[in-house]
C-alpha cells in the first residue's frame, strides 16, 4: 500500500484539476506502489529503480490495474532525464540505503530534474530510530544491519545479506537540501 505520507503531499500539492498535466517521479520504485498511487490519481507517472527485478514487479502491478507509467531502469546517481522535467519527485525510504556520497549525489540528481517551483518528498529515518547501532557503522550514521532479528515477516527463510542504512540528522537534512526552496 502507498504510505500515507505520500497520499498527504499528493493532496497538499498538486490540485485533482492540474495533476494530469503533472509529471511526477518516483526515485527509487521498486515493486511500484507509489507508481501506481500516481497513475490512479492521474499523473504522468514516472518511475526510477535500479533492479529490474523490481520494475518488473512495477509492471505487472500497474497492467493488473490497468494503469500506465513511464518506468526506465536506471542508477539513481544519474537519472536518466532532462534538467527541470519534473512538477514533482517522491522518494520513499531509498536514500537511507546509500552511502553519504551517493546520498548527496542522488540528492543533487533530484534537484536537477525537479523543476523550479517543484515540489518533493523525501521519507527519512533519524538517529532517533530504533535501527540506530545495531551493526557495525561502516561510515557516520551509516550501519549494516542483519534484518533477522526485526523483520516480523518474511516471503521465505532463505537468509538475507545485511543491508545498509544511513540515518539523517537535523543538520544533514538542513545540508542535503539547502538548495531546494
Amino acid at each position: 500500500y502507498p504510505d500515507e505520507n505520500v497520499i498527504r503531499f499528493l493532496a497538499a500539492n498538486f490540485p485533482p484539476e492540474h495533476r494530469a498535466a503533472a509529471r511526477v517521479l518516483d526515485v527509487g520504485c521498486g515493486a511500484g506502489r507509489h507508481v501506481a498511487l500516481l497513475a490512479r490519481e492521474g499523473f504522468q507517472a514516472y518511475g526510477v529503480d535500479g533492479s529490474e527485478e523490481g520494475l518488473a514487479h512495477a509492471r505487472e502491478a500497474l497492467a493488473s490495474e490497468g494503469l500506465t507509467a513511464h518506468l526506465r531502469r536506471g542508477p539513481l546517481t544519474r537519472l536518466p532525464y532532462d534538467d527541470g522535467f519534473f512538477d514533482g519527485v517522491i522518494e520513499v525510504s531509498v536514500l537511507i540505503h546509500n552511502r553519504p556520497a551517493d546520498i548527496r549525489t542522488i540528492v543533487a540528481e533530484v534537484h536537477r530534474v525537479l523543476r523550479p517551483g517543484g515540489r518533493g518528498f523525501f521519507l527519512l529515518l533519524s538517529p532517533r530510530a530504533f535501527l540506530y547501532g545495531r551493526g557495525p557503522e561502516v561510515e557516520p550514521s551509516t550501519f549494516l544491519i542483519e534484518e533477522a532479528d526485526w523483520v516480523s515477516s518474511r516471503e521465505t527463510d532463505a537468509p538475507r545479506p545485511p543491508l545498509l542504512y544511513h540515518l539523517f540528522d537535523r543538520g544533514e537534512v538542513d545540508r542535503l537540501f539547502q538548495p531546494f526552496a
